[in-house]
């Protein structure tokens, strides 16, 4: 190779390394303000739309109730699940095995709804109905999403819903009630499946 030849290869050969330098730094100095790398990881998505119903005091009821079903030992449920039967005389949930209350009571009109008066029954009996609507403590309460709020009435309120568990299941569900995130009347909360 010639004198020439070289010094236009070493040229070249610098030239494609001091590009390849002000590249590498040009993504570098860009990269940390995130607005032109794609790094999005500590920014929040805006993609997905929030949800309109999260904060509204019948669906917080029922998520409190839940978080506090997965306590029973504290009897907090009780604040929208009282077992005084002047107050709560007759409550709907999906038992999931012939030995949950209700179970053999199931109609064809509604096959995942167990009538059941919650002040009638033993503690154990009360503590399956308890497993029933936390899945043994595996509903995820704050999972809690409404798909169809179906209005207020005299009061109440009723709304269809789908919940996740810790095992990864998405259960479909129903609440019917009074109240709000504090306190009030669980009549129904039921899943679509046992």
């Amino acid at each position: 190779m010639s004198r020439r030849a070289t010094i236009l290869a070493a040229t070249v050969t610098a030239a494609v390394v001091a590009v390849i330098a002000v590249v590498v730094t040009a993504t570098v100095t860009r990269g940390s303000d995130d607005k032109t790398t794609g790094n999005h990881h500590n920014k929040p998505s805006h993609s997905a739309p929030s949800d309109p119903y999260a904060q509204t005091p019948w669906r917080l009821a029922v998520v409190n109730f839940l978080k506090a079903a997965n306590h029973p030992q504290d009897d907090k449920y009780r604040t929208w699940l009282p077992l005084d039967p002047d107050i709560h005389k007759d409550f709907i949930y999906t038992p999931r095995t012939p030995a949950d209350p209700g179970y053999n009571d199931r109609t064809e009109d509604d096959p995942h709804g167990a009538l059941v008066n919650l002040s009638d029954l033993t503690p154990t009996k009360q503590r399956a109905v308890l497993n029933s609507l936390t899945r043994d403590s595996t509903v995820i309460p704050d999972s809690l999403t409404v798909t169809q709020p179906n209005g207020r009435d005299s009061g109440g309120w009723s709304f269809t819903f789908t919940i996740r568990t810790t095992g990864g299941k998405q259960l479909h569900g129903m609440a019917i009630g009074s109240g709000d995130a504090n306190g009030g009347q669980l009549r129904r909360l039921s899943y679509d499946t046992p």
